[in-house]
């Protein structure tokens, strides 16, 4: 498995090592700023060598915008096109271009992985991909379970990058003690307004990888991707109606 790095951008937040088994490529792309227009047409050329070149059996892209877009114009293998679910909650409404560039990189894939319904509906709205074409993978923790998980931290990867702030004793291979309801980790954000704060805090918790306990970080994922919050209709009742909603929704697995 060969793993690339295609948006400088996100660099700060792919900081984390690679697993056993991957290998990490670099695009030979002439330095350039991250908004020229021109950077675009040199990564997917770019990245288009390196499939010529390897011919891998899938290409595994996101997030949509950023990687699922060079990826999808580059072409010559099987696309896959994953959401972080800020790319397309947020992202592709704030320009007429960001919306442009998920279409066309929706509209290529071969396969869309999200995580829940409303990224679900917002692949099928931007683009005429089949259902049948969309993963929907839920996480894995139960949000109607709020038990402390003790246990050993196989992995524990923290994010970062502009805005990100990590508060924490944790660490690899450190025991969370069973004797009470310990806090492993605080994570802040802050942007120029509301909206950056959350599309940052959805990357963070994208990029915050802890392994060996069960955590509450796809709850609030799902509760910031949540209609209701993002529209700021909050009050001491949230969280029991949010839960209720959730029970109205199917739950998918594909």
């Amino acid at each position: 498995m060969l793993f690339c790095r295609i948006a400088p951008q996100l660099r700060a937040l792919e900081s984390s090592a690679l697993p056993l088994g991957v290998r990490e490529i670099s695009l030979a792309v002439p330095p350039s700023e991250a908004n020229d227009p021109d950077r675009e047409h040199s990564v997917s050329e770019a990245l288009a060598s390196v499939v010529r070149e390897v011919r891998p059996a899938l290409v595994h892209a996101g997030p949509v915008q950023a990687c699922g877009y060079p990826a999808a114009l580059a072409g010559g293998a099987p696309l896959s096109v994953v959401s972080w679910g800020s790319d397309l909650l947020v992202e592709a409404y704030r320009s007429a271009q960001s919306g442009d560039r998920a279409r066309v990189a929706l509209s290529r894939a071969d396969l869309v992985v999200c995580d829940c319904d409303a990224v679900r509906r917002v692949v099928q709205s931007l683009a005429d991909v089949p259902d049948d074409h969309i993963v929907q993978l839920p996480w894995g923790t139960d949000p109607d379970n709020f038990r402390p998980s003790p246990g050993k931290l196989t992995t524990f990867h923290l994010p970062g990058g502009p805005g990100v702030r990590v508060d924490t004793h944790g660490y690899e291979d450190y025991v969370i003690p069973p004797h009470y309801d310990s806090l492993v980790a605080k994570v802040i954000t802050h942007g120029k307004d509301r909206e950056e704060a959350t599309v940052r805090m959805l990357r963070a918790l994208d990029f915050f990888v802890i392994e060996g306990i069960r955590t509450s970080i796809p709850l609030h994922q799902r509760i910031l991707q949540d209609e209701e919050f993002r529209a700021g209709r909050l009050t001491t009742r949230f969280l029991p109606a949010f839960l209720e909603r959730r029970k109205a929704v199917p739950q998918e697995v594909g």
